[in-house]
């Protein structure tokens, strides 16, 4: 009872809330759309059909989505588009989960796991 009431409380101070809010979107740093074509993705429909399967893949391994993923829309050149800002724990899964359409994509993967491995 007492976190929702301090959560009453947050909601009722909108400058708190709103540095709530950008803490936890600060750890969204990464662009979808700019690593499409490096993992070997080159439509937003192929885009469009994995990010929902991700997202599912992430929930299956109880991994919260709210902090790791956010659909937003992004504006370059005069064109309005959706994408969506991914953590750097969501971007590695992402690549990790991808098929190796590409030889930078395969490097990617191999960094990634290279680097886990000699920090463990």
């Amino acid at each position: 009872m007492k976190k929702a009431y301090q959560l009453e409380q947050i909601k009722q101070n909108l400058p708190l809330l709103n540095f709530v809010e950008a803490m936890a979107e600060s750890n969204l740093r990464y662009f979808a759309w700019d690593v499409r074509k490096s993992i070997g993705y080159s439509s937003e429909k192929e885009m469009d059909d994995i990010i929902p399967l991700f997202i599912k893949s992430m929930m299956e391994s109880n991994i919260d989505v709210s902090p790791n993923i956010k659909f937003i829309y992004r504006c370059e050149e005069g064109k309005v588009y959706h994408d969506w800002k991914l953590s750097a724990l969501a971007l590695c899964f992402l690549v990790l989960n991808a098929p190796i359409k590409t030889p930078e994509l395969r490097r990617f993967q191999l960094k990634i796991l290279s680097d886990y491995f000699i920090k463990n």
